[in-house]
C-alpha cells in the first residue's frame, strides 16, 4: 500500500459521519485518485475503489447512508487497492468516458460490489457479526474473489441461513414498498433478521441509490434527474420507482428492467 493510499485510508477511518464537509474533500481525493489508476491493473483495484466513490456519493444523499460502517466498508475498499494499480499520468493518456453506459448492468463490479457491502452492513447491523469478522471476510472476497457471503460462511462468522436471512430480508422490503404501506408489519421469521426502523431506513435507502444508478446506467434516466427523484422519495415516503415515474423522469417498464437488473445483482452476492 502506498503513502498515499494508507493516509487516505487513515482519513476515512478517523472520519466521523456528521463530518459532511469532510466526505466531500475525501469524494474529490477518492476521484482523483480514479483518475490515477491504470486501467491495465487488476480489475478488482479498479472495480473495489468504484465501489467505495459510489458509496461515499451515496452518503452525500441520503442521511441513512451516512454511517460509520458504510465509511468502514469504503476504508476497507480503498485498503485493497495495491500500489501497482497506480500510475504516472502522462499529457497523452486517454481516459475512460464514464458516460459510456455499459448494456449488461450486471456486469458492473463496482455495483455488485456496493451490494456485496450492503449484505455485510445488514449483518453487522443485526448483530450477525462483528466488525472484525466483516473486515477479515472483506480481505478475503478481495483475494479469492469469492461472493461475501460465502467468505463470511467459510470464516464460521455466519451460518448459510443466516446470509439467507439477510438476502430474504432485503427481498420482504423490497416487497414491502411494492405493496401497500397500511399493512401491519409481520413477525420475523426463522430466515429474517430483525432491525429497527432506522436500520430499515439505511437498507431502503441504499437499494433507492443503487436502483437509480442501474436506471443512470442504462440509460432511462439522467443522473439530474435521479437527484430530483430521491428528493421526491425522501419528501413523500415512496418507492424510488414510484417518485421517477411521478417526476415523469422514466416509465413502468424501464423501472421493472432496473429491478431485474438489481435483483440478480443482490442474488450475485450470497
Amino acid at each position: 500500500m502506498t503513502d498515499r493510499i494508507r493516509t487516505l485510508v487513515k482519513r476515512i477511518s478517523e472520519t466521523r459521519p456528521v463530518q459532511s464537509a469532510r466526505r466531500q474533500v475525501l469524494l474529490t481525493e477518492l476521484r482523483a485518485l480514479r483518475r490515477d489508476m491504470d486501467e491495465r491493473s487488476s480489475p478488482d483495484h479498479i472495480h473495489s475503489l468504484d465501489a467505495a466513490l459510489l458509496l461515499l456519493e451515496f452518503m452525500g444523499r441520503a442521511e441513512e447512508v451516512a454511517t460509520a460502517e458504510t465509511l468502514q466498508i469504503v476504508a476497507s475498499l480503498v485498503s485493497t487497492i495495491d500500489e501497482r494499480a497506480l500510475r504516472t499520468l502522462s499529457p497523452h493518456a486517454v481516459q475512460a468516458d464514464p458516460a459510456s453506459p455499459d448494456p449488461d448492468v450486471t456486469a458492473h463490479a463496482d455495483l455488485r460490489l456496493t451490494h456485496e457491502y450492503l449484505l455485510g452492513s445488514i449483518l453487522l447491523q443485526a448483530s450477525v457479526i462483528s466488525p472484525e469478522s466483516l473486515s477479515r471476510a472483506l480481505q478475503l472476497h478481495t483475494s479469492s474473489g469469492l461472493a461475501l457471503g460465502q467468505c463470511l460462511i467459510q470464516l464460521g462468522a455466519a451460518s448459510s441461513e443466516q446470509i439467507a436471512g439477510a438476502v430474504a430480508y432485503q427481498d420482504r422490503l423490497r416487497e414491502e414498498e411494492r405493496s401497500t404501506r397500511s399493512e401491519p408489519e409481520r413477525a420475523p421469521t426463522r430466515l429474517e433478521l430483525k432491525m429497527s426502523p432506522q436500520q430499515r431506513g439505511f437498507v431502503q435507502s441504499m437499494h433507492a441509490q443503487v436502483l437509480g444508478e442501474v436506471l443512470v446506467r442504462q440509460g432511462a434516466i439522467t443522473r439530474a434527474q435521479l437527484e430530483r427523484g430521491l428528493q421526491l422519495q425522501r419528501a413523500a415516503n415512496v418507492h424510488i420507482g414510484e417518485a421517477l415515474v411521478q417526476s415523469g423522469a422514466t416509465s413502468w417498464e424501464h423501472i421493472k428492467r432496473a429491478l431485474e437488473a438489481q435483483r440478480q445483482l443482490r442474488r450475485s452476492v450470497a
